[in-house]
This record gives C-alpha cells, sequence and structure tokens, in this order.
C-alpha cells in the first residue's frame, strides 16, 4: 500500500481500522512498514480514525474503541 489517490488513502484507512479491530491494537511504526509509508502518516490516519470513533490513539499506536 501506498500514499495516492482518495480511494488509496480510503482503502489504506480501513485496512488500519480491519487491523485494530482484529488485534485489539497496533502499533506506529509497524502499521508504517505494513503499509509501505511514513510514521507521520500513520498517525494521520489513527487521528482520522478516532475522530471517526473506529480507534483511540495511545502512546505509540492505537487501540480498538
Amino acid at each position: 500500500m501506498s500514499i495516492g489517490t482518495r480511494s488509496t488513502v480510503l482503502q489504506r484507512r480501513l485496512h488500519i481500522a480491519e487491523r485494530i479491530r482484529q488485534q485489539g491494537q497496533v502499533r506506529v511504526d509497524a502499521l508504517a512498514r505494513e503499509c509501505g509509508i511514513s510514521t507521520v502518516t500513520i498517525r494521520a490516519d489513527l487521528a482520522y480514525l478516532e475522530d471517526q470513533g473506529l480507534a483511540i490513539r495511545t502512546s505509540g499506536g492505537a487501540r480498538a474503541t
């Protein structure tokens, strides 16, 4: 996965939300490696997911709501 079009961003955020749902918690660094993007972008995605009520950000990652 990589940064790109709006649909790519949506797909990446859905992937992250699904990973959180499956695992209960995720780490920023692991998601960045998995998605092939920067930790800054992952943090922005996690902030978006938190705003949508799909995640709760934690130090270094996020957990399920």
